[in-house]
């Protein structure tokens, strides 16, 4: 069965001098019940003087969740990113994973190991193209920063993955990887 959740989050960016708030609406789907939530958030941010709006810009993102890897997925278009979440963890199953794009909430589900081929395939629309940072936390408290390249003329394919292995001495940790082309699970 195919589950597919969307999200739209609308984000209204106020000119410097008049500040701003940011309303965020997330939807979650756990991978497991399929049952959804939702919550809604405001905080105060700023616009950046270089958008060039006195009267506001208004940006919408969506997410629609794929499913798991192995199932048939619709592949992304120009300008779209896929972001693939999986927990690698035996010990911590499943962990709670919080992932954010420009300090906005796009993905925030419970990820189960199962056997280790459980990744969960998301599709981010309405990103402008450009560098952007990308924010993952677990409920382990495990975090991880980074960025990303999002063409006007092609897809980017991001794999974001937690592991946690009781033997080794580093500890729990999130793994990232970017990719202009689809990426394959064996």
């Amino acid at each position: 069965m195919r589950i597919i959740t969307a999200l739209a989050v609308t984000l209204a960016l106020v000119a410097t001098s008049c500040g701003g708030d940011q309303g965020l609406a997330t939807e979650s789907t756990s991978p497991e019940t399929a049952t959804t939530q939702t919550e809604s958030t405001s905080s105060e941010q700023p616009a950046d003087a270089s958008e060039g709006s006195s009267s506001g810009l208004t940006v919408e993102i969506e997410v629609e969740r794929d499913g798991p890897a192995g199932k048939v997925q619709a592949e992304p278009e120009n300008g779209e990113v896929k972001l693939w979440i999986s927990n690698q963890s035996f010990v911590d199953d499943p962990v709670r994973i919080s992932v954010t794009v420009d300090d906005r909430v796009v993905v925030e589900d419970d990820f189960a190991t199962k056997d280790q081929h459980n990744s969960v395939g998301y599709r981010v629309r309405g990103l402008e193209p450009g560098v952007h940072e990308i924010s993952a936390t677990s409920s382990t408290n495990v975090q991880y920063s980074g960025v990303f390249t999002l063409g006007a003329d092609s897809p980017v394919w991001l794999v974001l993955d937690y592991w946690h292995d009781d033997q080794d001495s580093a500890g729990p940790e999130f793994i990232f990887v970017e990719s202009p082309r689809s990426v394959g699970f064996d």
